[in-house]
């Protein structure tokens, strides 16, 4: 190096190493370094280093930028899906996806009813089928069901193969031996009790348990515990999920909840009861009708503690938001659950009262609804859902300024699944009446577990410590998502990372520009939350189909388009902000109608109906009854 150095650049140079004697030895290492990067093909890279005149430490960015990019230029040469990778041609794939995944679900339900009609024994057989025969053309005298089922049970099963009947209902009518079924599955099984469930377990090969363990425990309101001196297997268990879960049958949990359109409907029961392990997806603000929890306190009224055991003055402010919810919002279903039952029965009174007095609301409270308006008590709600919700505390305040710490049922052992199953049963809204606040109530370290929930859940209705859509203040999950918002907010937009709660996390969200608390768009990338799906259909489907449901708009963005082509991707997602802002503004100037909530099935059902000319007209006042029929000696499965 020395020798091709002029005498003028030599003295330049040892005058810098006498200046500067520490360098000399980072000056051999760099020689050094600079002889190993010209055996190793780097000798650009050398060159460079030794003319570079920026900071020391941009040499490594500026390397790593060089590697990663020759990396990613390789892998696009070597491979062809991502060499070829067309953004429309990918999203008209995923579009076929969708289509032939819906039309696969369809496509097995046909086949399976096919199969079922090819194998109907012919009505003209002789047998089993010659026995249903003559029993279908008697007028009377019909063969008991038992003896029925007993005498051609393979007939009818080949005709019906799907048997749909209370634990109960099989002990009564299924005689043994007379029918087997390939799979027994108990649906609400935490209300099972394992005597009952004993029965339907003996007829199948197969057993599929359903139920939650956090919900309603088999009711004990007809039954007496009678001590013996056996020992009893099952005696000490509580229901046939509980048995299940002690023998170590395989378990799978279903962690996506969708029933909520709020976030707010099934947060603190994500909380308390499932140690936030549901999977509860954002709601972005769109739907004008879910607004989740709400408090209505209502100070001036009493808990007649002694007497009555109800709290009058709230029924009245119930019956009266029922009234109003009658008349502004009768398209969304509305039910009304009370902790006890004698403040289920002050509401109903106080509804006839102000239904007697305006009449003009009567077919909302038609029976006819296929989700018809109801009022229940507390261990009465298990299955039932609703739009709405209207919780009527009744205990509370008395006349003398004291809180009992008693609340009924929600006191008693499972008093918190009790409580979950009823904070979970709206779709859209709930609404808490009470006289007092979560502050007046007093919890100790002895207090029941259900009254604990209750305080939390009074706590979180009327101040919301825990936000209705968490913003997480969590980090992108990847650079590419870092790029995607610092273009976003180049366009002038406001947008929040990671949004969500409990498991899904939409990568990013753009917020309304006049209305800042309210996502307009849901911009998505191919990052670490897409690739770990288990499957094409919860990535590409199931999720995304259960997002819109809840107002969600996507737009998604390819990671191989945004390096290929990143100003034209921008221009796109720009466009699609833009649609997104015109359609929020638009239905602003056009306030949301209350639709009532119908699934597909519904809507057929409806449809069908309004073909037929002779529907018989709808009473014009109906009394308002909270309870069935109290018509218990006949079976479930008998027609009346």
């Amino acid at each position: 190096y020395l020798l091709t150095e002029d005498i003028g650049g030599l003295s330049d140079l040892f005058s810098r190493m006498i200046a500067k004697p520490d360098d000399i030895f980072s000056m051999a290492r760099f020689n050094a370094l600079s002889e190993k990067m010209n055996k190793t093909g780097l000798s650009k890279v050398a060159s460079l280093f030794k003319s570079w005149s920026y900071p020391p430490n941009l040499m490594l960015t500026l390397f790593k930028y060089s590697w990663y990019k020759s990396l990613v230029n390789k892998a696009y040469d070597s491979n062809d899906p991502i060499k070829f990778f067309d953004r429309a041609g990918h999203m008209k794939d995923i579009k076929d996806f969708k289509k032939l995944d819906n039309a696969l679900a369809h496509y097995a339900q046909e086949t399976l009813v096919n199969k079922h009609y090819e194998s109907l024994p012919h009505i003209y057989s002789g047998g089993e089928v010659a026995l249903i025969r003559r029993e279908i053309n008697k007028k009377r005298r019909h063969m008991p069901i038992r003896q029925l089922l007993l005498n051609a049970g393979n007939a009818i099963q080949q005709i019906k193969p799907v048997f749909m009947m209370s634990p109960m209902s099989v002990a009564s009518f299924l005689p043994p031996g007379s029918i087997e079924f390939d799979l027994v599955i108990f649906d609400e099984a935490s209300q099972v009790r394992v005597v009952d469930a004993l029965v339907p377990i003996l007829r199948g090969k197969q057993i599929v348990v359903v139920g939650d363990c956090k919900q309603m425990p088999p009711t004990d309101f007809f039954s007496k515990q009678f001590e013996g001196d056996d020992d009893s297997l099952t005696g000490d268990i509580e229901s046939v999920l509980g048995m299940f879960l002690a023998q170590g049958a395989y378990e799978s949990m279903l962690k996506w909840h969708y029933r909520s359109r709020h976030d707010s409907l099934i947060n603190v029961s994500n909380q308390e009861f499932y140690e936030g392990r549901l999977m509860v997806f954002p709601n972005p603000g769109t739907n004008e009708l879910a607004t989740g929890l709400k408090f209505n306190y209502v100070p001036g009224t009493i808990y007649e503690r002694g007497t009555s055991r109800t709290n009058p003055g709230e029924a009245r402010v119930v019956a009266n938001a029922i009234m109003v919810h009658a008349k502004a919002k009768a398209g969304l279903t509305l039910g009304v659950v009370a902790f006890s039952t004698a403040q289920r029965d002050c509401i109903i009174l106080e509804l006839e009262r102000m239904r007697r007095e305006d009449s003009s609301c009567e077919e909302f409270f038609s029976p006819d609804h296929l989700e018809s308006f109801f009022v229940k008590n507390l261990e009465n709600v298990q299955g039932d859902e609703r739009d709405v919700i209207y919780i009527s505390i009744g205990y509370g305040l008395t006349a003398e300024k004291r809180l009992s710490s008693s609340f009924g049922p929600v006191n008693r052992e499972g008093g918190e699944r009790r409580l979950n199953v009823l904070i979970t049963r709206a779709r859209l809204a709930m609404e808490v009446f009470c006289n007092f606040t979560a502050s007046d109530l007093n919890t100790s370290s002895s207090s029941p577990v259900g009254v604990k929930a209750f305080k939390s859940f009074l706590q979180y209705a009327e101040n919301g410590h825990l936000e209705n859509r968490f913003e997480t203040g969590k980090d992108t999950d990847s650079p590419f998502e870092d790029h995607v918002i610092s273009a976003i907010r180049n366009m002038g937009y406001e947008v929040e990372p990671q949004v969500g709660s409990a498991g899904f996390f939409i990568d990013i969200a753009v917020k309304d520009p006049q209305k800042p608390g309210k996502y307009i768009l849901a911009v998505e990338c191919d990052g670490a939350s897409y690739h770990s799906s288990v499957s094409a259909r919860d990535r590409d489907r199931l999720r995304q189909t259960v997002l819109e449901g809840m107002g969600w708009e996507f737009h998604r963005i390819w990671g191989t388009d945004w390096y290929r082509t990143q100003k034209r991707q921008i221009g796109i997602l720009k466009e699609a902000i833009e649609t997104a802002v015109e359609a929020s503004r638009n239905s602003r100037e056009q306030p949301q109608q209350p639709v009532p909530f119908q699934n597909r099935k519904e809507r057929e059902i409806i449809e069908r109906l309004e073909k037929v000319e002779d529907l018989p007209e709808s009473k014009p006042y109906i009394l308002a009854n909270g309870q069935l029929k109290n018509n218990f000696h006949r079976e479930l499965l008998e027609l009346p």
